[in-house]
């Protein structure tokens, strides 16, 4: 079996991304299938080594929006070659008709796989709805909210981010090596946020919860850990814990490697985000055993599995309680936080079995 998968982002430290490595994991660990990758504009080289270790081979045919036609003709080129018995498209908006027309007219089955429930390219997504629509042999969801986005009333199925349990037990050593490395003291109350320096994860929701807690006087560090796809907002949010003298208690990073570790070392983790299609970083802290709020406005309810979450509106006193109310717990109980995720059918197991069967059933038809 021959699959291409088709990243329309980026493959760097996303949400995206990491989705689609998780899957890409599964998958080779129950199938020898042959699985390549063709992704747009870069690529982490971390995840490149590991696509290649795999004897994956990887493609990049330049930026897709800016010089269509030549992507069009480059990846249908590619196809023909490689007879391709699949081609994976992973993307949000209806630009997935670019690979949709690459690949018409071929043996290649298309599937398209939606990631989120908004786009930058609104009017290129309603353009090219009716042919991307029209145009592919099974359509997939990593929610029933980002299905509904970009479906609308067009059948597909729900295929959820999946994770390997094992890589979120809880380390009593990375939570001494993280703590001391961040001088964090065992009366310190550390609060994580996971998530890309976009306006959609709403770091300033954090910075003026950060506020409100300083005034409060609790004894907290807030830790940020992220990639900034564009813009400058990290430097911004960077000036405003300066102006606000946040120093003490708010520090920014770049993305961090290692997920178990940090989530080993911390007592609670913020997800105040405006827009989750999925949301996995609450589901990897739930499989860590750590406490996690979320916002109740823009949550998938799929995703409380376990007690280990917390739904609250966007209210910064009331996520101020719930940090004032959590205790600092030198062990985290990651079994428990890992039963959930099995029972819940979210482990990267039983979603990659699921696709299988998807695939082995757009065949058989």
């Amino acid at each position: 079996m021959k699959i291409l998968i088709i990243s329309t982002v980026e493959l760097s430290k996303n949400g995206i991304a990491s989705s689609i490595m998780s899957y890409y994991r599964a998958i080779l660990k129950q199938r020898n299938y042959e699985i390549d990758f063709l992704y747009t504009g870069f690529i982490d080289e971390s995840l490149k080594m590991e696509i290649l270790s795999n004897d994956s081979q990887i493609f990049c045919f330049g930026n897709r929006k800016r010089r269509p036609l030549h992507y069009i003709y480059l990846l249908r080129k590619l196809a023909i070659n490689k007879k391709y018995d699949y081609v994976w498209v992973h993307g949000n908006s209806s630009s997935m008709a670019f690979e949709e027309f690459a690949l018409r007219n071929l043996d290649s089955k298309i599937i398209v796989q939606a990631h989120s429930v908004m786009t930058n390219y609104s009017f290129l997504n309603k353009i090219l709805r009716r042919y991307f629509l029209n145009h592919f042999d099974l359509g997939l969801a990593v929610s029933k909210e980002a299905g509904t986005f970009l479906f609308k009333n067009k059948q597909f199925q729900i295929l959820p981010n999946g994770l390997s349990i094992k890589n979120y037990y809880f380390s009593e050593n990375s939570r001494m090596i993280y703590r001391e490395k961040y001088k964090i003291s065992s009366e310190t109350k550390l609060i994580i946020q996971l998530a890309t320096y976009t306006a959609v994860k709403n770091h300033k929701f954090s910075l003026e919860l950060a506020q409100e807690l300083k005034e409060k006087g609790i004894n907290f560090k807030f830790l940020c850990f992220g990639y900034t796809p564009f813009g400058n907002l990290k430097k911004e949010l960077e000036s405003e814990v300066e102006n606000n003298n946040l120093e003490n208690h708010v520090t920014l990073f770049d993305s961090i490697d290692d997920i178990k570790g940090i989530l080993s070392a911390t007592d609670g983790l913020i997800i105040p985000s405006i827009v989750e299609s999925f949301g996995i970083v609450a589901l990897e802290s739930q499989a860590a055993g750590v406490p996690v709020v979320v916002s109740s406005e823009h949550f998938i309810p799929e995703l409380k599995i376990s007690s280990f979450i917390d739904y609250l509106p966007l209210e910064v006193e009331k996520w101020a309680k719930w940090i004032e109310k959590l205790k600092i717990k030198e062990h985290h109980d990651s079994t428990i936080g890992g039963k959930a995720i099995i029972q819940a059918g979210l482990d990267d197991e039983t979603i990659a079995d699921y696709f299988i069967k998807l695939i082995e059933n757009i065949k058989n038809k």
